[in-house]
Formats: C-alpha cells, sequence, structure tokens
C-alpha cells in the first residue's frame, strides 16, 4: 500500500475508528464512516483512493483499494472484540462495551482509577491533571506526547501543530510550579510533515522547534540538553520517502531535557554502558605504551587505571553515554498487544520503549523520587518507576488508555489488582 506521513498500523487504527462512530451518534453509514476517517487522519485522496486491479483466482480481477480494505479489516476486529456489532448491513455500530471503552475526561474534571503502594492513575486531562499537581513534588517529569496530525480534530493525537505548541506551553508552566528546585522535564516529540494543499512540498513543520523556544521563553525553564532517540523498528510512514523518493527514512526523534534551574539533579554515572570493541582496543593500545601520562580516553587517570584492570580480569568497560539511545518498541508492542486482545481492550497507539523510561529516571532520579507522565498512554513511565523503586503519578484523558495500563502493571506485580 502507498505509505504517506504518519499512517497509522492496522492495530492501531481502532480507537481513531471508534471515537469517529462515537462523533457521529454511535451508528452510521461505512463509507461516512470511512470519509470522517480519513478527514481526521489527512489521509491523501492518492492513497484513500487509490484503487487497483486485484487477481482473486476463480473470482476473477476486482478493484480494489487497499486503504480502504485495511479499515475494513480493522471494523472486523472491533467486531470480533465486541467492541463494534452488526445491527444493520452498510453501516458501523457501537455496542455498549465499545462505547464505554472510549470515555475521555472533560475538562476540569479529574477523578483517581487506581493506585499501588507507588503510584496513582488518574482519570484526567493534562491541563487538568496538571493544575492539580502539588507544588515542588515532582522529581522528573517524562512524557510523549501524542504527535500532531496536519487534520482537524479534537483529541490530543488530532491537534494541529500551532495547537499542540499552546497545549504543552501551557500545561508547563503548572509542571514547572510542581517540580522540585533541581527537577527537570523530559519530553519526546516527532517530526511531522505539513499538509502539501498548505505548502506544496514535502515540508516538516517546526513545531518542535517553537515548543522548545516557548519553553524557555513563556515557561521560564532552561533547556539542559537534547537526546535523540533511534528506534530500530520504524517503518517508512511516509508518501515522500516511499512514492515520491524526495526524503530520507526518519531515523531518529527528538527528546528535549529542561529543567527549573541550571542545575538540575543528573548522575551519569547511573546510566554507564558498555564501551563499544574500539574504545576496549583504544584503551589496550595506551595501556602497551606504557606512557607515564597513562590518561586514556576518558581524560581521568584514575578512572583509566581501573578500566585497564577490568580488561585484564575479563570483565566489560562501562563508559558514559552518548546522548544517541537506540531503544526497539516492537517486543513491547507485540506482548502488549496479545495481552489486550485476550481481554478485549484497545491498545495505545504508539507505545514507548521501557529502555527509553528507564534511562532517564537512572539518569535523573533517586529511589523514592516522584516521576509524573500526563500522557500517560500505556503507563511505560509507571512500569519503570515501579521496576526502579520511584513513586510515580500517571494522567491520561482516555478512560480505556488507563484501564488498560492497569493490566500492563499487572504482569510487573502479580498481586496488583487492577480496577
Amino acid at each position: 500500500m502507498t505509505g504517506i506521513q504518519n499512517l497509522p498500523s492496522r492495530n492501531q487504527l481502532l480507537l481513531p475508528i471508534l471515537e469517529t462512530v462515537q462523533e457521529m451518534g454511535g451508528h452510521a453509514r461505512a463509507d461516512m464512516v470511512i470519509e470522517k476517517v480519513d478527514e481526521r487522519l489527512n489521509i491523501p485522496a492518492e492513497v484513500s483512493q487509490d484503487y487497483r486491479q486485484v487477481h482473486y483466482d476463480r473470482w476473477g480481477k476486482r478493484q480494489r483499494c487497499a486503504w480502504r480494505q485495511m479499515l475494513h479489516w480493522v471494523r472486523l476486529d472491533a467486531v470480533h472484540s465486541g467492541l463494534l456489532q452488526k445491527v444493520e448491513n452498510g453501516y458501523w455500530t457501537l455496542s455498549q462495551k465499545g462505547t464505554d471503552s472510549l470515555h475521555n475526561c472533560q475538562p476540569g474534571a479529574i477523578l483517581l482509577i487506581y493506585e499501588t503502594p507507588s503510584g496513582q492513575a488518574i482519570w484526567a486531562d493534562a491541563i487538568t491533571a496538571a493544575g492539580a499537581m502539588a507544588d515542588n513534588s515532582i522529581q522528573l517529569l517524562f512524557t510523549s506526547p501524542p504527535y500532531p496530525l496536519a487534520g482537524v480534530g479534537r483529541k490530543y493525537g488530532n491537534l494541529k501543530p500551532d495547537q499542540t505548541v499552546k497545549m504543552i506551553v501551557d500545561c508547563a508552566k503548572e509542571w514547572r510550579r510542581a517540580l522540585t528546585d533541581d527537577g527537570s522535564i523530559v519530553i519526546n516529540l516527532r517530526d511531522c510533515f505539513l499538509p502539501k494543499a498548505e505548502t506544496g512540498g514535502a515540508v516538516r513543520s517546526i513545531y518542535q522547534e517553537q515548543i522548545l523556544v516557548s519553553l524557555v521563553q513563556d515557561a521560564k525553564l532552561f533547556f539542559a540538553d537534547r537526546f535523540y532517540w533511534k528506534n530500530p523498528a520504524h517503518a517508512p510512514d511516509n508518501a515522500w520517502v516511499t512514492v515520491h523518493r524526495v526524503r530520507t527514512n526518519l531515523d531518529v526523534e527528538n527528546i528535549f531535557w529542561l529543567s527549573k534551574s541550571p542545575n538540575p539533579k543528573a548522575d551519569n554515572r547511573n546510566v554507564l554502558v558498555d564501551a563499544a570493541p574500539a574504545t576496549i582496543a583504544t584503551y589496550l593500545r595506551k595501556a602497551r605504551k606504557n606512557s607515564t601520562n597513562r590518561i586514556g580516553p576518558s581524560g581521568n587517570k584514575n578512572l583509566f587505571e581501573e578500566q585497564i584492570a577490568s580488561v585484564a580480569a575479563g570483565q566489560s568497560i562501562k563508559v558514559i553515554p552518548r546522548n544517541l539511545i537506540e531503544a526497539s518498541n516492537s517486543d513491547t508492542q507485540r506482548s502488549l498487544k496479545e495481552l489486550l486482545e485476550k481481554l478485549h481492550l484497545p491498545r495505545h497507539d504508539a507505545i514507548m520503549p521501557l529502555k527509553l523510561a528507564e534511562f532517564f529516571l537512572k539518569f535523573l532520579t533517586s529511589v523514592g523520587d516522584t516521576v509524573a507522565d500526563p500522557f500517560h498512554g500505556s503507563g511505560t513511565t509507571a512500569l519503570a518507576a515501579e521496576r526502579l523503586g520511584r513513586k510515580w503519578i500517571g494522567s491520561d484523558r482516555s478512560l480505556a488508555h488507563v484501564v488498560a495500563s492497569a493490566i500492563r502493571l499487572r504482569e510487573f506485580n502479580p498481586q496488583f489488582q487492577p480496577p
């Protein structure tokens, strides 16, 4: 099928379809639902109307659109899960179970859904949850907001880039108040392209840069550092890459680290990594020279001596990591998807790797510190906090996501009883 920008996979289309049917009254003609989904996800005509002849053996050739066919497959998945029901041919209808799973919290409302000895999962939108945070209570706010889409929509994931900027900055003003004096905010943002209708070509949005500048100038935060997340499991998802061939594959996503003060709490000794073979070879080469100035690649003589001793003992050398973090979410997505399918719960659109969350929790917090995630989603931050002995607060606008995250935490702690 033709690749397009921000194209969800078959599994990731479930929630947008259910939300669209709900907004159309819970019962609507299939062609109208598909049209609304196309608008919601900003699907270009060259994809939504890409009909091609497909040979079906004894049934002969038929005209088929791969995109529309995938939407119908998702609809069948939803029927099988009990989220949609068969009522009338040619119509898509929400079941009561589907309606219940789509409850989105209204602005100003906040409700505790479940808690563990270490944390709380709250049903609230990001702005409401930010306003409810206690002063100087959060050591680290680690989050990955839903990336913006160029199309018009009312859910977080469907905000336009400029609307996303405003939402994040409005929240950040409250986040800053809730941070400890040496606390940090780490936010993962993904690139997005602007619509061809607006630009005439393959042009990226600068919403990430606008957010960064606004967080410093308007929210009065300090820009501590920038990291890059490389996801080896990321597939090409842009028509300018796979069809027009004028762009290369997206390889990394930005992670901005901001802080309340110029000297945030951080310790890179908690996130040391194994040295690469080339680095070890450099240490050994310098050791063989038997120089009196044996300071090694790290620039620290004592550390160099310790590392040479480690190599001699057959142990690995630990070094300070670089700001490029490689972490795949494919294994997490697969296991969580299977778990939620068994329980007939919709999965989150974009699951963050546990490795990514654990890196920043180790780097910027200590045991007993409190971590917050205002876009709780599948509960990755909460799970990392549970594993590392941190306290946590997670909030999300979607009740379905909050409930699903409880199921995930139960896998880590079988004694925990989800709601």
